[in-house]
């Protein structure tokens, strides 16, 4: 692993750490996993292929590695600009469900390794199934979301914001 002063904002500098040598695979099955300090829940996030049509032909899978999803989110472009955000699908999920102007997106923002071992935007804002898949994935908000979002229910789910890093190449 590599640590690496990536960001400034204001006096502020924010630390990534990520794996030295990429992985290179399909995006299309690829898992993520959050690379946290004495974390004892694994969980990961997986590209799947889209439940629905619609402008992205794969979706964000978060849950146990051998368990259950445990919340589906479907990329989009918002509005048409030039970023990407991931709105979480009700479960269970209806034939014409497409997220509305009152839904709140997380933004979503996919990385590379680009020179120098620096992660850098996507090329593409985000993958379809069959381009590599990022070394990297960022939801900012994805941990309030789980805790007090739509599918928090009964027994939400306790998980820190961070980086979800390429762990594997799926099928």
């Amino acid at each position: 692993m590599r640590l690496r002063a990536c960001c400034r904002s204001s006096s502020l500098a924010w630390l990534m750490v990520w794996p030295a040598a990429a992985m290179a695979c399909p995006a299309g099955g690829a898992v993520y996993r959050l690379e946290l300090p004495g974390d004892p829940a694994p969980v990961e996030l997986r590209l799947e292929p889209a439940a629905l049509p619609g402008p992205m032909d794969l979706w964000l899978a978060i849950g146990p590695p051998d368990g259950p999803t445990v919340l589906r989110l479907m990329p989009v472009t918002p509005m048409g600009h030039g970023a990407m955000a991931a709105y979480p699908a009700p479960d269970p999920l209806p034939e014409d469900w497409l997220p509305s102007q009152d839904d709140m997106g997380l933004r979503l923002i996919a990385l590379e390794v680009g020179r120098d071992d620096r992660l850098v935007p996507y090329d593409n804002l985000f993958p379809e199934a069959g381009d590599q898949a990022p070394a990297a994935l960022a939801l900012p908000g994805l941990a309030s979301e789980l805790w007090y979002g739509t599918n928090a229910g009964p027994a939400p789910v306790s998980l820190a914001d961070g980086l979800w890093y390429l762990a594997a190449c799926g099928p």
